[in-house]
């Protein structure tokens, strides 16, 4: 995968010491616009659109033509043609628009059904045209396969049978089933991002734990394009959660409406909400409180330069393409519980959402968000959670990463846990909850930028310090202090998978706690 930078120390097509694969973050930036740049006027119209949709292995690729690379082809339903171009935001006689050009190779970069897209544009200067082809790549889709994971301390196992790409529709269709020491848990989803080859999606998911059980449902025209002028939608979800000390169920319905103006560098997207949901929590020893927060939400989302993107590759992911939005976006929120609508509270809502990518030094990136809430519709009464994440990349092979998450909560029902594979990587699952959270990850990520067993697998590293605890989760449940480990893991990038799934694997040290080290693995689509 290229990218549009380049670092001075090294050549653009330098391959890392030992390796034949040139590094795909300092790949010279590509230019196949350039000609349409310089020669295309605002007189120009989209000529022929072509697509060409490319089926997993490459067998003209003797790397990737053997026995798994012929039968994974044959038994794989290549993307459909119809599904790609339900995805471009132009067609054949609009007006050429290069930002629409660039937006819909974002867009259709986001189904993870896909491992590569290229748009390549070709000016015909006789007849005013600028002919389009899409080129694609599919990822493998078909799930059939075991799980093996969680931590030395509490093993899950499980079967997941699914597929990503239902026959070439860019639908999803999944089960799962997993086991460790609380019990058996069960998951069932179904989504479609353009229902019917129209602009609407429908999602639905089912999971059931010893300790809960969610379901949820929503239909919705979105926002599918900086250019859309409106959205809709109604989406319904629901929750039931048992404990010995705590059981709870909520259920939560929500139909809204959005519009959208456009200024010069500024999107600004309203939109009204009706909002309807009920929580009962029940203690053992006290009477159970039953609440109707039923209410009429405002929305103002302000995107600042919206098309100010940058891409590039080994970031968040391996060996993927990756659209780093450099606009900053915010969310403001109102909303008033009526009496009216049967609530039984009239309680105001309010919120504040913050989140902003920055580019520093030419190579490194800084993420920052922001949530503040006041009666949410996850009837958490109060909310302030503040997360920062750094990517140091200087080094040929290394990129060191911060993150630093914070995080209150007053809420009957809502915890954060820490422990294993959420934060602290030296202590057991769900070994630290609470209402409030402090967690700082410092990380030394370690790419090979080389592909193994047919090119299916891209191994990397990374050596970790933790520190952090989550706390209050009952009166008198204070701050304990900063809990620490640190370890090393291993990372193995399914090239083929949905999104580059990644294994990781991870031995974390508890430091200053009689502990046993823990070794976690599972399956995440970030390094």
């Amino acid at each position: 995968m290229s990218s549009v930078f380049r670092s001075a120390a090294y050549s653009a097509d330098a391959a890392p010491e030992g390796g034949n694969e040139p590094r795909p973050d300092i790949t010279a930036p590509a230019t196949k616009d350039a000609n349409v740049i310089t020669a295309v006027d605002g007189s120009y119209s989209i000529g022929t659109i072509t697509i060409l949709p490319a089926n997993v292995f490459d067998l003209s690729n003797p790397d990737e033509d053997t026995l798994i690379g012929r039968v994974g082809d044959i038994l794989h339903v290549v993307t459909m043609e119809g599904t790609i171009r339900n995805e471009l935001l132009f067609k054949e006689g609009d007006p050429y628009d290069k930002e629409l050009i660039e937006e819909t190779e974002r867009n259709i970069r986001l189904r993870t059904y896909l491992t590569e897209v290229q748009i390549v544009t070709k000016p015909n200067p006789v007849t005013k045209t600028v002919d389009v082809t899409v080129k694609t790549k599919d990822h493998w889709t078909l799930i059939i396969g075991g799980t093996v994971g969680g931590t030395n301390q509490n093993g899950v196992v499980g079967l997941d049978v699914g597929e990503k790409n239902l026959a070439g529709l860019g639908q999803t269709l999944s089960y799962s089933y997993r086991h460790d020491n609380t019990g058996a848990s069960n998951s069932a989803a179904f989504s479609d991002p353009n229902l019917a080859g129209t602009r609407y999606a429908l999602g639905l998911s089912y999971l059931q734990t010893p300790m809960e059980i969610d379901k949820s449902v929503s239909f919705q025209r979105p926002f599918y394009s900086l250019e859309t002028e409106s959205s809709h939608g109604i989406s319904y979800s629901s929750k039931a959660h048992f404990e010995p000390t705590l059981n709870y169920n909520s259920y939560r319905l929500v139909a809204f409406y959005g519009l959208a103006y456009f200024f010069y560098d500024e999107i600004l997207r309203p939109s009204v909400a009706l909002s309807i949901g009920e929580q009962n929590v029940l203690y053992p020893t006290v009477p159970s409180t039953a609440t109707r927060d039923n209410k009429i939400e405002l929305t103002l989302a302000a995107l600042e330069e919206p098309r100010n993107f940058a891409k590039d590759s080994y970031i968040q992911s391996v060996r993927q393409t990756e659209d780093i939005p450099l606009g900053a976006q915010y969310t403001y929120l109102v909303g008033q519980a009526l009496e009216t609508l049967g609530s039984t509270t009239t309680e105001t809502s309010l919120s504040f959402q913050a989140t902003k990518w920055t580019r520093l030094f030419e190579r490194d990136y800084l993420y920052g968000a922001l949530s503040l809430a006041v009666n949410d519709d996850n009837f958490n009464k109060q909310l302030a959670d503040l997360q920062a994440q750094y990517f140091f990349r200087r080094f040929l092979l290394h990129t060191l990463f911060f993150n630093f998450h914070a995080s209150y909560l007053d809420s009957d029902s809502n915890r954060f846990y820490l422990g294993a594979t959420t934060g602290l990587r030296g202590y057991p699952v769900n070994q630290f909850v609470g209402r409030n959270l402090i967690l700082i990850n410092l990380e030394d990520r370690i790419y090979t930028y080389q592909s193994m067993l047919f090119g299916i697998i891209e191994p990397g590293f990374v050596l970790f310090l933790d520190s952090g605890d989550a706390w209050n989760n009952f009166t008198g449940d204070t701050f304990h202090g900063l809990y620490s480990d640190v370890g090393a893991g291993l990372r193995f990038g399914i090239l083929k998978a949905p999104g580059i799934s990644l294994v990781r694997i991870d031995y974390g040290v508890p430091l200053g706690y009689k502990g046993a080290p823990v070794i976690s693995l599972g399956v995440s689509g970030t390094f």
